[in-house]
């Protein structure tokens, strides 16, 4: 008698490897996200294949920038001297995902409370100053934005209170009274500086504070993206590579001088090119968001 025929099943049985990799997936173990191309930031770039990544956190604790973020560097146009509107608009929307949550009080405060307390203090007096707690709260900021250096923090603790309101209130008063050039700026952080444990690298963030249109807080993503392609003398620059992210910084007056030229050189350009106003702040977050998402290359 012939044999009957098996009953032909709806659908072929999952192999027992893809089978793994459902139940794995379905856990969320799965580490791999796929990015799709990052579009605005370059006229003539070409369209790219999506690409696979890591999902890797850009920071600890932090949330994940969208997925278009994550293939930036991979395609051209990223640079502080060629990005589009649209690529700059998209960096600037991840900022606020690139923020720690443990941050995000202190960056609150840095970014909106503390600007608006100077705004006021120079409409109800001659010249706007910062109290000790609050200078306190900017160098909080610094050290949790970057590397943590407790010494430094106890160094500006020490200042006296009243010390920290005549200077803060001498360096403003040099910018609200004056042109604000290269000069004034020059000489109201070296009246900042004046304070212990205070460099130019945190009276910049002074000056930031009072002034976010146009004076930039020397944050290492700011200048490394500004000075992406620029050459490095002989011996300052890490074995290996000294441009782009690699380069070496010193920290110095010198420097923060060149970063302001170079704010200016490209916000010029995204006004003329692009008809994008943009402001000394916006310029810094977006290469915060632009120096973290490279952590995924």
């Amino acid at each position: 008698m012939p044999k009957r025929p098996r009953p032909v099943p709806d659908q072929a049985p999952v192999p027992r490897k893809s089978l793994r990799i459902s139940r794995a997936v379905g856990r969320g173990e799965s580490n791999l996200v796929e990015a799709t191309p990052f579009s605005g930031i370059h006229s003539g770039a070409s369209s790219v294949s999506p690409i696979h990544v890591a999902k890797t956190e850009l920071h600890p604790k932090n949330e994940a920038t969208t997925a278009d973020t994550a293939s930036l560097e991979s395609q051209q146009g990223f640079k502080a001297s060629e990005i589009l509107a649209g690529g700059f608009d998209q960096l600037l929307k991840d900022y606020p995902n690139t923020v720690p949550k443990e941050l995000r009080p202190l960056d609150k405060r840095r970014l909106e409370e503390l600007p608006a307390i100077l705004k006021s203090r120079g409409d109800q007096f001659p010249n706007p100053y910062l109290e000790k707690d609050e200078l306190v709260e900017l160098v909080e900021w610094k050290l949790k934005h970057g590397k943590f250096r407790p010494t430094l923090l106890a160094l500006v603790k020490s200042n006296d209170s009243e010390r920290v309101k005549e200077v803060t209130s001498d360096a403003f008063s040099i910018l609200v009274t004056k042109k604000r050039g290269p000069q004034e700026v020059r000489e109201a952080m070296k009246r900042l500086c004046d304070l212990k444990g205070i460099g130019p690298a945190t009276a910049s963030l002074m000056l930031s504070t009072f002034d976010e249109d146009n004076l930039p807080f020397f944050s290492d993503e700011l200048f490394l993206w500004l000075h992406w392609d620029e050459p490095v003398n002989a011996g300052t620059a890490p074995k290996g590579n000294g441009t782009g992210w690699k380069r070496n910084i010193r920290y110095t007056a010198k420097e923060y001088e060149s970063l302001i030229d170079k704010l200016v050189q490209v916000k010029e350009r995204l006004k003329t090119s692009h008809n994008r106003d943009s402001t000394a702040l916006e310029w810094e977050k977006v290469a915060w968001a632009l120096g973290k998402q490279q952590m995924l290359g």
